[in-house]
Parts: structure tokens; C-alpha cells; sequence
């Protein structure tokens, strides 16, 4: 694995060991909120905009995990049993739809986000939050996925250049196959018994 895919993972599971905590966060706050209300009457107001907030920075973090570890659903019952150049040219058709989408959801973000720097648009909630720092936090999410994106893709260009080898092209961008998926976990759930 090169020095950029490596740092690459490792900032991808910092983000989403960050994402999760402020899920945790976010749920003790609620619970919080919840209580006071109930028992006080009283409100400490915007969980609903705090919580929309980490929502949208996750997602695009999720998007970006998901992919990385090939972990998009895909109907593969009947993919698997195709041969490789044909799955080759599915994922690629695949993944170049999938990097446009991310691209215009890209284009549209930094639209709204320059829109809202320029306007120094705030949030009409009590929190007044400047909206170019939720949207820009997303839009950074949203490019990163898209970089990625590019990045399976040229791997799997590079991989198939270098190798001259179409199964370990289609590999790169092949879901993990259920086999596999069921044999990690299992592991997974005996590595668990021995440290209990």
C-alpha cells in the first residue's frame, strides 16, 4: 500500500472514530434535553440544528468508509457469477456514475457555500450559526468521496496497466464477497471471546 492510501485509511477511520463520538455526544445531549424538559420545563434549544449539522459533516465520512472498504450494497447474485472483464466495465460504468453524482453534489455545494460567504448567511435558529461552516465542512466531505472515487477508479486502471491481470483489476473494485464478509466476522466474534 502506497504512503498516500495509507495515510488516506488512516484519516478515514480518525473521521469516523470522530463521527461516531460526536454521534455519542449527540445522543447524551438529547437524552439531557429530553429530561429537562420533562422533569424542568425547560429547553436548552437547538439539539434538532446541532444534530442536522452532524448528519450532514457524517454522511459524506460514511460515503467515504463505505467505499474505501468496498462495502456499498450492490445486487450481487448475479454479478459474482459473471466473468471478470464483464464485472470490470459494470464497476467502472458504476463507480463513473457514482463519481459524476458526487461531483455535482460537489459543484451545487460550493454554489451554496460561496453564496453563503458572500451573503454571511446565519442560521434563523437561536444558535445563529454561520452556515458557510456546516456547508463547507460538508463540502470538503463531498469532495474528499469524490477524490476517492477517482482514485479506485485509477487504481484499477493502474492495476490492470501494470499487471496485465483483469481478475485483479475487477477485485479492486469488487465487493467483498459474502463468504469473506461472514469469515471476518466470525473471526471477529472469537478475538472478542478470547479478550472476555
Amino acid at each position: 500500500m502506497s504512503r498516500v492510501a495509507s495515510t488516506g485509511h488512516r484519516w478515514t477511520a480518525l473521521s469516523a472514530i470522530l463521527a461516531g463520538w460526536a454521534f455519542v455526544g449527540l445522543s447524551f445531549a438529547v437524552a439531557v434535553e429530553v429530561i429537562s424538559r420533562k422533569m424542568f420545563a425547560y429547553s436548552f434549544g437547538g439539539m434538532d440544528e446541532i444534530g442536522g449539522y452532524i448528519y450532514a459533516i457524517s454522511a459524506p465520512i460514511g460515503y467515504i468508509l463505505a467505499l474505501r472498504d468496498n462495502a456499498h450494497i450492490r445486487v450481487d447474485l448475479i454479478l459474482s457469477r459473471m466473468r471478470a472483464p464483464v464485472r470490470l466495465v459494470i464497476h467502472l460504468l458504476s463507480f463513473a456514475a457514482l463519481g459524476f453524482f458526487a461531483l455535482l453534489l460537489a459543484w451545487r455545494g460550493f454554489d451554496m457555500t460561496l453564496r453563503s460567504w458572500q451573503l454571511g448567511s446565519i442560521a434563523p435558529t437561536p444558535m445563529q450559526t454561520p452556515l458557510v461552516v456546516p456547508q463547507g465542512l460538508w463540502l470538503a466531505g463531498t469532495c474528499v468521496f469524490a477524490i476517492v472515487i477517482a482514485a479506485k477508479i485509477l487504481g484499477a486502471g493502474v492495476t490492470l496497466l501494470k499487471n496485465r491481470n483483469l481478475t485483479a483489476a475487477t477485485r479492486a473494485l469488487d465487493a467483498a464477497p459474502v463468504d469473506a464478509e461472514l469469515q471476518q466476522e466470525l473471526e471477529s466474534i472469537e478475538t472478542r471471546n478470547r479478550n472476555n
